[in-house]
């Protein structure tokens, strides 16, 4: 697949990401190849990833869609899809970030912050985050409660910078 992105477009793109550090290429001690189940070390567990992991949950269930179709629709991998839903410990590439926040029409930049692709964090977001995953139980049909606190969480994630 071949990428071809404007000039402007890149100059647009950097502005938007000025004073954060996006990992293009993270430090390969710290990844699980393909999101593969393993234990964490601390340095690997990231409470925002546990929310990161539960907000694509549930927007997948949001609008009902299952592992296969989002994978399909977003163009994305599906085993990491569904490594990112169920492993804290998965970091996603910064690719299928950016392709879900399209895919959700969620900010960029506060989502790849969420699944801890940034160094530089707002502390809001990740208030907002843990706040989120406290709230909400797996495997069950979204509650209105839940629906609320997500919608709440996703308008948080969708403001621009």
């Amino acid at each position: 697949m071949l990428l071809n992105f404007s000039k402007e477009w890149c100059i647009r793109k950097a502005r938007e990401e000025y004073g954060y550090n996006i990992n293009a290429g993270s430090d390969l001690s710290l990844r699980h190849t393909n999101c593969e189940y393993n234990s964490c070390s601390t340095t690997q567990y990231d409470g925002a990833r546990v929310a990161f992991g539960k907000l694509i949950f549930q927007l997948r269930q949001k609008n009902n869609l299952s592992y296969e179709d989002l994978a399909r629709k977003a163009n994305i991998d599906l085993k990491e899809l569904k490594n990112i839903e169920i492993n804290a410990c998965c970091i996603p590439t910064p690719r299928t970030v950016y392709t879900l926040a399209n895919f959700f029409n969620l900010n960029i930049t506060k989502l790849l912050q969420l699944a801890g692709l940034t160094e530089k964090r707002e502390k809001r977001i990740e208030e907002k985050a843990l706040a989120f995953a406290a709230s909400s139980e797996p495997l069950k049909k979204l509650s209105s409660e839940e629906i609320e606190i997500l919608e709440t969480f996703v308008a948080v994630l969708s403001e621009k910078e």
